[in-house]
């Protein structure tokens, strides 16, 4: 693998008890530029373990993971309570960003690990999953990433109930982000009243909510579905953005 001098690597910790899934994330990784896998485990108890020593920039993960018990037999069919792991990982190390690489497509699931504080969440099964190099470089970026289907599932169950497309709150914090694109994401949720990890929730939920992948995009179908005015405009600045 040849890095360049200009961008910094991406680091990976991978989390998964499959010795197989585990080895072909390594392989993916080994051959991508400019992202190396710095860590792997197999339970659940090591998570936190590897993400407090490691740091990494993305953290890969499996939902259904065993305990040690289980992986030793003193303790068969016991699985780690992973969604307080999440919530735990998402509070202490906001830089390293989740991405669930797991079989359940369960949308309650799907929404229960956004709540938690995940980034993305791709099917092993999913295309998707053997362009894991773009997925991670995405996600990495800010953007949230879902494989199709679950995403499609997350907008179906959205069009079928009777709330809006956006709630108030979700078009109060897009509009601020679209009006002040180059404030720090710390400072609009000063600005809210919210903290930084719920207004990176919000945007997950924005982004699934509207089929999109990332801000401009979400700005611009918003406002298209005539959910967002148009010009926007900063009320304390009184400064008018337009968008063609």
């Amino acid at each position: 693998m040849s890095l360049s001098s200009s961008s910094p690597v991406i680091t990976v910790v991978s989390v998964d008890d499959h010795a197989l899934v585990r080895q072909g994330i390594r392989s993916l990784l080994d051959a991508a530029d400019g992202i190396r896998l710095v860590g792997e485990g197999s339970a659940g108890e090591e998570i936190e373990g590897l993400v407090e020593q490691l740091r990494p920039d993305i953290l890969l993960l499996d939902l259904g993971l065993p305990t040690h018990a289980d992986l030793d037999q003193r303790q068969p069919g016991e699985r780690y309570p992973i969604l307080d792991a999440i919530r735990r990982l998402a509070e202490r190390y906001p830089a390293t960003r989740i991405l669930v690489l797991s079989q359940y497509d369960d949308s309650g699931l799907v929404r229960a690990t956004l709540d938690a504080g995940v980034q993305g969440y791709l099917l092993k099964d999913d295309a998707l999953s053997s362009h894991l190099e773009g997925v991670i470089r995405a996600v990495h970026a800010g953007d949230a990433f879902f494989s199709a289907s679950v995403n499609a599932r997350l907008v179906a169950e959205q069009n079928a109930g009777e709330e809006p497309l956006l709630t108030p709150r979700q078009v109060e914090i897009l509009t601020a982000l679209a009006v002040d694109p180059h404030l720090p994401r710390s400072g609009i949720a000063a600005r809210l009243g919210i903290s930084e990890h719920t207004l990176t929730y919000h945007l997950r939920l924005i982004f699934a909510r509207l089929d999109v992948t990332n801000l401009t995009a979400a700005v611009m179908k918003a406002i298209q579905l005539e959910l967002l005015p148009r010009p926007l405009v900063a009320p304390e600045r009184g400064a008018a953005v337009t968008k063609e």
